[in-house]
């Protein structure tokens, strides 16, 4: 049977391969045919299908060639939000945008928010996050302050890549890939910061200098 190592521990000298069968068959080092091969993820091999009563194991594997097989790359089901440049065990960054940031008074706003600003573009992730809190004075009462948080954030295109022997399927997955990453490259997102907070507390400070100004007048008469 045909296949793709795809898991490997070099400290356990066990693995994983995926059969042309769909099925997932474990391994050992000392099952190669070829002693001084070493296994690694991506390697197309040759086996045989052996039952175990752990379930299907691989015996007799054979390395076809030490080049990384064919890939496919599937979308996660879930927006991913990293604050580092990683994106999960099994994910990997294929492109990113620019940074951009999202201001508003709550902080679940700023997420939500910045979030949909990479939806909107294309873009599945979103990796270097990082979140401010900033306090700021009203400018028609300068006695009021007011607190806003900004999260910004590096937009990208995140997806798991699944090692694979039909060239044509990892052919027609590349295509999608790339158009995916030209789409979501060449769509301008605003990067003009979201003023509710700001604006909330604008508003706030004029509906207290309106009372104050009402009472004044009521006590003046």
């Amino acid at each position: 049977m045909q296949g793709v190592i795809i898991a490997y521990s070099a400290q356990k000298k066990y693995g994983f391969i995926n059969g042309e069968d769909g099925d997932s068959y474990f391994f050992h080092r000392n099952h190669l045919k070829q002693p001084n091969t070493s296994p690694k993820k991506g390697l197309s091999v040759s086996f045989d299908p052996v039952p175990t009563p752990k379930g299907m194991a691989a015996r007799q594997i054979e390395v076809n060639d030490k080049a990384p097989s064919c890939w496919v790359y599937h979308t996660p089901e879930e927006f991913i939000t990293s604050n580092s440049t990683q994106c999960g065990r099994h994910h990997e960054v294929i492109a990113q945008g620019k940074r951009i940031s999202y201001a508003a008074k709550s902080p679940v706003e700023v997420r939500e928010g910045l979030a949909t600003k990479a939806k909107i573009a294309g873009f599945n992730g979103l990796i270097q996050t990082a979140m401010e809190r900033k306090t700021g004075w009203s400018k028609l009462n300068p006695n009021h302050r007011y607190t806003y948080h900004i999260f910004s954030g590096v937009p990208a295109i995140i997806r798991r890549k699944e090692a694979v022997t039909d060239k044509a399927v990892a052919d027609a997955s590349k295509i999608r890939l790339d158009a995916a990453v030209k789409s979501a490259l060449s769509t301008p997102i605003s990067n003009k910061e979201h003023d509710d907070g700001k604006l909330f507390a604008f508003i706030m400070s004029g509906v207290g200098i309106l009372i104050f100004l009402f009472i004044v007048s009521n006590v003046l008469r």
